[in-house]
């Protein structure tokens, strides 16, 4: 039973895990984006669908150990001991790609990859208070007593979870968006399919992945799945990144010109604009100005309401027949050839791609060697 338990973890794991990669592809490829944003680059957003469900999943994983744990204490029994260092061992992997995918994310969005935000601090202190589980654990060499030391433990710092989950709301400046603000978008019809479908892959795949670690992985099932799944990973990681000669919009203006220009007004009428886009894309010291002869390769509709934070900045806006619009081009990274524009996808997504595409299939690989070495 137990091996037949062992083989059906390590098949579903390997499926999941391909079907997350191709899903993230498809994410990075072809999920909708926010219009507008306070700073960086529009595409950063990418991201709801790639860390959120990665930081959802360490949250998930921590509880059930903490659940784990108490079970063990009530039972005595070393089953829900092994399954409890499973799930926050496996937490600690989740919750470390948290930290290291956001601070890029922050990188782009905030201008620094490190804010001392209270979700980052919190987040850095939920993960050095489970470290402590792990250092327990390893410096205990008596079964028995290292189960009930490390149950008693893990119960305590998960006390670490619940504050740093509500931070953001508690604490006045912080810069991390609030649970209201990620459903307002995540909730739209055309996000709402890749944002589900993510993290249900995710949260799903970490869950298997820990009930694997305490069971055993079948060492070639695994291997094979999380191999390929590294590989599509690194692809969509290696294809997103923002290569060559790449500049920041910083100034759109809308010119006389014949192109139609999508816009949005206030009431959430689609109009047509009849004009030209002439954009200051900056190379940090340097900035060139184009006006642009084709608007195919940049964001629809191409003029929106401004939004709240962007008012009382004029020089970002765009007014016409009494209406303020935003240009969706604006803090976009671009590549400008010739007299037309390509918007491309800041580092922060190839970076997530790449480190939890990496981590995540050589944690399940090496744990199943390990096991195997046993």
């Amino acid at each position: 039973m137990s091996r037949y338990l062992s083989i059906s973890i390590s098949i579903l794991v390997s499926i999941l895990l391909i079907a997350d990669a191709v899903v993230s592809n498809l994410v990075v490829t072809k999920a909708p984006i926010p219009s507008a944003v306070p700073l960086g680059s529009p595409a950063a957003y990418l991201n709801v669908y790639l860390h959120v469900p990665i930081a959802w999943a360490s949250y998930i994983l921590f509880t059930a150990g903490f659940v784990l744990s108490i079970i063990y204490l009530i039972t005595n029994n070393e089953k829900f001991d092994r399954y409890a260092s499973a799930f926050i061992y496996t937490a600690l992997v989740y919750a470390f790609l948290t930290l290291i995918t956001g601070s890029m994310w922050a990188l782009e969005s905030w201008g620094s990859s490190w804010n001392w935000d209270p979700r980052e601090t919190s987040v850095l202190l939920m993960f050095i208070a489970y470290l402590v589980y792990v250092a327990i654990r390893y410096s205990i060499k008596e079964p028995e007593k290292r189960a009930v030391i490390s149950a008693v433990y893990a119960i305590a710092a998960f006390a670490s979870l619940p504050i740093s989950f509500i931070a953001p709301y508690v604490i006045q400046g912080s810069l991390h968006p609030t649970m209201s603000n990620t459903k307002s978008f995540v909730t739209q019809p055309g996000v709402t399919p890749y944002f589900v479908s993510k993290v249900l892959l995710v949260v799903i795949t970490s869950i298997l992945i820990a009930i694997g670690v305490a069971i055993g992985f079948e060492k070639k099932i695994v291997v094979a799945g999380a191999s390929i799944a590294l590989v599509i990973f690194l692809f969509s990681a290696i294809t997103s990144l923002p290569l060559g000669h790449v500049g920041r919009v910083v100034k759109v203006e809308l010119t006389n010109g014949s192109q139609n220009v999508i816009a949005i007004n206030s009431k959430g009428e689609l109009l047509q604009l009849k004009g030209s886009l002439r954009v200051t894309v900056s190379y940090g010291e340097e900035e060139t100005n184009v006006t642009l002869k084709s608007l195919k390769e940049i964001p629809t509709p191409q003029l929106v309401p401004a939004p709240g934070f962007a008012r009382g900045n004029d020089q970002l806006l765009i007014k016409y027949n009494n209406e303020t619009y935003w240009p969706t081009l604006l803090g976009h990274l671009v590549k400008v050839e010739g007299e037309k524009l390509k918007v491309v996808k800041p580092f922060c997504v190839a970076w997530t791609l790449m480190t939890y595409g990496t981590l995540v299939p050589l944690y399940v690989i090496v744990t199943s060697l390990r096991r195997e070495g046993k």
